[in-house]
């Protein structure tokens, strides 16, 4: 399980949600398991939107 911890990121913007998409479904595709976690309420609301 790899854990991306977000805490200190204060936004994205729409550039950045496919990025962080991308980093979220290489692991998963060779079966590892990944977790976001501390968002921030901006960058919850955005990825939750965009399934990140």
């Amino acid at each position: 399980m790899l854990i991306l911890r977000l805490r200190l990121v204060p936004f994205m913007d729409l550039a950045g949600l496919p990025a962080l998409q991308e980093m979220v479904r290489k692991p998963q595709s060779r079966g590892v398991r990944m977790m976001l976690s501390e968002k921030n309420y901006r960058v919850r609301a955005l990825s939750s939107a965009g399934a990140a």
